[in-house]
């Protein structure tokens, strides 16, 4: 961002025979210690409020294009703090007052010519509010965001309107009514509670053609119980993100959830070459390269998309993490109550031994072999996704270690974030114990149905190298150990 505001303001402004070196500070740039000079000089000159106005001037003059556009909002507003200041103190609101109050903004505008994303748009409402105090009138730059706010509100209205029809077309409603009938039937409060007020269903969400990038809705030409069990895995994982409200609402139990304020955050795909570097495994692992390894200039048809999990940085992961979270608890819940009844249905067509015990089950009866299914289709998600506990864990230790490393304000902003800690905490604890769970039942992470042909178990093996995500995982124990040490006395001290 040129200075030419700057030039035109210092000539007229800055004339103070009281505190020249601050004047020669200016005249040479050197913002930082004008800054530096100025709270000295404050501290000893407690009535000569003017020094305020070159305050407001140096913070003025740390904006530039080499900034962080969030340093930059800092610096803009101090310098309308510290000219809100010198106002208390002075009627002296002449031209030259106004050309800064000008001047303030016009770069608010410059800082702000681009979208702006959630953390961004607080930091422009909280400038707004001091800027108002100042002068009586918002922000240029906040008036065109509540204009675009409400564009954008209107658009999204018809847009939902049109998408009605479609959303609740027979085969939608069919399909939304038989995942609230298990879910009513056997699943937690939590599940049926993101259901109910944030339904995801198949017409929400699609799949992206790897080649072209285009975005595709399933349609049904029929549904069924088999149809909707085989997706209600992902159903539940969508519906948790709308519920999850941008990243700041995490699920964490069957019963909470947990409202967290988000920090600062850089983009998640800025680790990955660390996470390379560190074991080159993690290049085969699917939800790397599905989740953190999305550079956008690297990422073909996908190329422009702004992912949750990237920018949402710490926040976007945890906000995947608890989404797997729920959608996998979803399918273990159903897979153990369709193994009962599977069992419980087979009983009556068992052969045994003379002393009682099961020699094997034929699956002769149609109601065993009906639940045999559905137990195979929710067991297979619980299975496929359960890796992503160990996965996740390993993307937000990364992403610590990296941010400790090279923006330990971020680092100290999230450790100190005491919500977000928390609900790491108790979803960490919980995901664990149902991943661990999960391969107690398949130890050999494979499926096992019985094959009617030969009266012999087959197996159904998932396409996950847990070698490979446990190779990843170990790196970073040490550190996510002391991560979960500090993140469970959060648990501690809220009690």
């Amino acid at each position: 961002m040129k200075k030419v505001i700057l030039f035109i303001l210092f000539p007229v402004l800055l004339q103070s025979q009281d505190i020249p070196k601050l004047q020669q500070q200016l005249d040479n740039e050197n913002y930082h210690k004008c800054i530096k000079k100025a709270k000295r000089y404050a501290k000893w000159h407690k009535k000569n409020k003017e020094v305020n106005y070159y305050l407001a001037i140096a913070y003025f003059g740390l904006i530039n294009d080499q900034n962080s556009r969030y340093n930059n909002l800092s610096y803009l507003k101090k310098s309308i703090n510290y000219l809100s200041i010198f106002y208390r103190y002075t009627a002296d609101r002449t031209s030259k007052t106004q050309q800064l109050e000008n001047a303030l903004d016009s770069t608010a505008s410059l800082l702000n010519n681009n979208s702006i994303n959630k953390g961004e748009n607080y930091a422009l409402k909280r400038l707004n509010k001091s800027y108002k105090k100042l002068s009586g009138n918002n922000l240029t730059a906040y008036q065109q965001y509540i204009k675009e706010q409400e564009e954008l509100r209107d658009q999204q209205n018809k847009q939902n309107e049109r998408d009605q029809e479609l959303k609740m077309n027979k085969e939608y409603k069919e399909f939304k009514d038989i995942v609230m009938k298990y879910a009513y039937k056997y699943l937690s409060p939590m599940h049926i509670k993101v259901l109910e007020e944030n339904y995801s269903g198949p017409e929400s969400y699609g799949r992206r053609n790897k080649t072209t990038g285009e975005i595709t809705h399933r349609i049904f030409d029929e549904v069924s119980d088999e149809i909707v069990l085989r997706e209600i895995e992902v159903v539940i994982h969508e519906t948790t993100h709308m519920f999850g409200g941008g990243d700041e609402r995490f699920i964490v139990s069957s019963t909470e959830y947990i409202d967290v304020q988000k920090t600062e955050v850089i983009r998640t795909s800025l680790i990955a070459d660390d996470m390379i570097n560190r074991n080159d495994a993690i290049k085969d692992l699917q939800l790397f390269n599905i989740y953190v390894n999305v550079d956008q200039k690297k990422y073909g048809p996908n190329a422009g998309r702004e992912l949750g999990s990237d920018i949402g940085g710490i926040y976007g992961l945890m906000d995947e993490y608890c989404a797997y979270y729920n959608g996998v608890s979803a399918s273990w819940i159903l897979y153990k109550e369709f193994k009962k009844k599977e069992e419980l249905s087979c009983v009556s067509n068992g052969i045994y031994f003379p002393d009682g015990r099961v020699l094997r089950y034929t699956i002769e009866d149609s109601i065993a072999e009906r639940y045999k299914d559905r137990k195979e289709d929710v067991g297979s998600d619980a299975l496929g996704h359960m890796d992503a506990f160990y996965e996740f864990n390993s993307f937000i230790a990364a992403y610590l270690i990296y941010v400790q490393e090279y923006h330990p304000n971020i680092y100290n902003n999230i450790m100190n974030n005491t919500e977000f800690l928390r609900a790491y905490a108790i979803v960490t604890n919980n995901f664990q114990a149902l991943a661990e769970e999960i391969q107690k039942e398949f130890p050999e992470n494979k499926i096992k149905w019985y094959h009617e042909s030969d009266n012999k178990y087959s197996h159904s093996v998932k396409n996950v190298d847990f070698n490979e995500v446990m190779s990843v995982y170990n790196d970073y124990i040490p550190f996510l150990e002391e991560l979960r040490n500090i993140a469970n006395n959060q648990i501690l001290t809220k009690k």
